[in-house]
Order: structure tokens, then C-alpha cells, then sequence
């Protein structure tokens, strides 16, 4: 029998927004599958998976996919979270082999434009 994983609905992602029309931005996506609530970095204007193991902006996490968007075909729009919001620890999506370290200083930079990660009640 075939098994799915669903995804979590948004209101348990995302706790709170500001605005949404103020801490939501319509960008271009590239580099794959992007999953809602993947911590994205900026590369020449483009947001992707925050890289880790990357140089530079590639490592800098600036905002999380506020959707789910298939890229691997070429860039896409799509919504992230660039500011003023509160979402969930558990639910933010890292890239594989992310260590606690890595993760706590991507959370740091995402705290300084005021989105803030925090586990619901």
C-alpha cells in the first residue's frame, strides 16, 4: 500500500505575520523542489536553498518559502516570508547534513529582518 507524507498546513508553520501584504514578497525561486517553509538564501537575485557548505550569499539565510514551488524546471514566482513574522522551529525545512551550529546561526540572521522561529504552545 502506498504511504504519503502530507504536508503541514500553514497555520501550523507560520504562527503570526505583521501584514502579510508588509512580511510576504513575490520572488523568483530557482534551484529545485522548494519546499514551504525552506530557509532561502539570495544568489544573483534569486532566492534558493540556503547552501550551507556554499560561499558567500549561497550561506546567508534571508527569508523562508512561504510555499511550495517546483523549480528544477527553471525559475519560478513564488511567496517567501521576508519579514516580520514568527514561524515554527520544527517546521522549517534544512538542507541535509545542516548541523545545530549551521542552523543556529542561519535562525541569527533570520531574527536581524525580524522573522522569528519559535515552537507553538
Amino acid at each position: 500500500m502506498a504511504t504519503y507524507e502530507l504536508e503541514k498546513p500553514l497555520g501550523e508553520c507560520v504562527l503570526a505575520v505583521v501584514h502579510p501584504v508588509w512580511s510576504v514578497d513575490k520572488v523568483t525561486l530557482t534551484g529545485g523542489n522548494v519546499a514551504l517553509m525552506t530557509v532561502l538564501a539570495t544568489v544573483d537575485g534569486k532566492f534558493k536553498p540556503v547552501d550551507f557548505g556554499g560561499e558567500g550569499a549561497a550561506a546567508q539565510a534571508v527569508a523562508v518559502a512561504y510555499e511550495a514551488v517546483d523549480a528544477s524546471a527553471g525559475d519560478v514566482q513564488g511567496l517567501v516570508l521576508a519579514r516580520g513574522a514568527v514561524v515554527e522551529t520544527n517546521a522549517l525545512v534544512w538542507p541535509s547534513g545542516a548541523t545545530l551550529v549551521q542552523k543556529t546561526a542561519a535562525l541569527a540572521e533570520l531574527k536581524a529582518l525580524g522573522i522569528l522561529a519559535r515552537s507553538a504552545l
